[in-house]
C-alpha cells in the first residue's frame, strides 16, 4: 500500500483547488470528482472537496444544535 505524500506541491495545489472550487462552484466540483485519475493532484483536490465538504455539514450540525437549544426555552 502506497503512503500518499500530502507535503508534495501536486497535491497541495490540488488540495487548494478542490476547496475553493467546491466553495464556489460545487456542480463543477461535482462533476470533477466523478472523473477517475491517480495523480497527486486529483487526490488533493478529493481530499480538499471532502474537507469543505465535512466543514459545511459540521457548521449546519451546530447550527441545528442551537437552533434545538433555543426551541428548549
Amino acid at each position: 500500500m502506497n503512503k500518499l505524500d500530502t507535503s508534495h506541491p501536486d497535491y497541495i495545489k490540488g488540495f487548494q483547488e478542490g476547496y475553493m472550487i467546491t466553495m464556489h462552484l460545487p456542480e463543477i466540483s461535482d462533476w470533477m470528482a466523478r472523473k477517475k485519475d491517480s495523480g497527486l493532484k486529483y487526490a488533493g483536490f478529493l481530499h480538499g472537496r471532502l474537507e469543505y465538504l465535512m466543514e459545511k455539514v459540521q457548521d449546519l450540525v451546530i447550527k441545528q444544535d442551537a437552533w434545538e437549544w433555543d426551541d428548549d426555552e
